[in-house]
């Protein structure tokens, strides 16, 4: 069996949108051979950590129903050094990964 990934796609405005991420995202996996468990889309600061999506991802991460977070680039899951790539008693174990958008 593959490994489980949630895809998690963020944008910080209104007048953007995640199809070009949730594109990529999905041929990414496909090509990796990840069982995409659910696809995660936000609107919102990538400053803020506390958002809805990606506190759906945290929470299937912290109950190991995945296995990694692909995104387009790391600061659509968090930007700042505070912030944390995995969800808390995850650590060394769920890859947040990112590849270049383009």
């Amino acid at each position: 069996m593959g490994q489980r990934a949630a895809l998690y796609c963020q944008v910080s405005t209104t007048d953007q949108s995640c199809a070009r991420q949730e594109r990529d995202l999905l041929a990414f996996a496909a090509h990796s051979g990840y069982k995409v468990v659910g696809v995660f889309k936000e609107t919102g600061s990538g400053v803020k950590l506390d958002r809805v999506e990606r506190r759906k991802v945290m929470a299937l991460a912290q109950a190991r129903h995945i296995d990694a977070v692909p995104v387009t680039e790391l600061s659509r899951w968090g930007r700042g050094t505070s912030s944390p790539l995995c969800a808390k008693g995850t650590e060394n174990r769920l890859p947040i990964s990112g590849f270049p958008e383009g």
